[in-house]
């Protein structure tokens, strides 16, 4: 059966249900959203989002732990409805195979006239090994619990078998929905990396009122990482896309073909797809991030 012509796919994730938090690991489930590319299996499981003044965060914490995906956790702050260049924080990069943690987070709330604006994806690293829907790891962790596992310790984000065992929650879960077993990449970095986000310069753009951080491009295969920033009334032009590329709209408002965009939506463009014009009802920030094709790599 033919697969059919790839098309932009767009989310809003103020509009997507809360997930349930995760059953192996304590932490939110939040308003994720998936993007999957059929013809060469590339998965996006992202979100953006921004916490107002006064928006409260709930307690979270996830031990010491690697995965075989990569990982982009992009996070900003400043004055609420302020101007983008006043926001100031990082975007790391979490990849492949990379142990990382423990990290924890306590309640806390946005004060008043403040604001922090956050994007979060995974997505396969180079190994490009299988990545599972979070229904499908959710699914997978209540099979484990009815099955009569030891315990499953969300706070440790550990499974106990009945003979003892101790298995890192997610890696059972994967495996039950795969039927392999899990073997991690061997990292490439020692740590996680983080990018400063002020600390990198802007550059005037091929369209007028268009500004871009080239941030980083990690491995042949991606990710690629850029920040654009429109002034009020300018247009990012459209095209055929040649990547994997999710961009997510993080400060600010767009037009897209007739649409309005507010900020938390995203656009994921897949390869050999026709992509319309961007343009800015207001100052707007968006954060592109980018994927070769499977086969494809970059080598300039």
């Amino acid at each position: 059966m033919a697969i059919a012509t790839p098309e932009v796919q767009i989310a809003d994730s103020r509009n997507l249900p809360q997930r349930r938090p995760w059953l192996h690991r304590k932490v939110e489930g939040g308003r994720t959203t998936e993007f999957i590319d059929p013809r060469d299996g590339r998965v996006f499981r992202c979100n953006a989002g921004l916490r107002a003044p006064g928006n409260t965060r709930v307690e979270s914490y996830s031990p010491r732990h690697h995965h075989n995906f990569d990982q982009i956790r992009f996070s900003i702050s400043g004055p609420f409805n302020g101007p983008v260049d006043e926001f100031t924080g990082t975007c790391g990069y979490y990849p492949e195979g990379v142990f990382y943690g423990p990290q924890s987070a306590d309640e806390n709330t946005i004060p008043e006239g403040r604001c922090e604006a956050k994007a979060f994806l995974q997505s396969q690293g180079p190994s490009y090994a299988p990545f599972t829907t979070k229904d499908e790891i959710d699914a997978a962790s209540q099979r484990i619990i009815d099955e009569g596992v030891l315990k499953m310790d969300r706070e440790a984000g550990v499974v106990t078998w009945p003979d003892g065992t101790i298995q890192d929650g997610y890696e059972a879960a994967w495996e039950k929905v795969t039927g392999l077993t899990l073997t991690y990449p061997a990292g490439r970095y020692g740590d996680p990396i983080l990018l400063q986000v002020q600390a990198y310069d802007w550059h005037r753009g091929k369209e007028q009122g268009v500004w871009v951080k080239p941030m980083a491009r990690f491995n042949e295969t991606g990710p690629k990482i850029t920040l654009l920033k429109l002034e009020p009334g300018a247009t990012l032009s459209g095209g055929m896309s040649e990547t994997h590329a999710v961009m997510a709209i993080v400060l600010g408002s767009v037009q897209y073909e007739g649409r309005e965009l507010a900020q938390s939506s995203m656009l994921y463009y897949p390869p050999e797809s026709d992509y319309g014009a961007i343009e800015a009802n207001q100052e707007a920030l968006l954060l592109l991030t980018e994927y070769q094709p499977r086969g494809s790599v970059w080598l300039d």
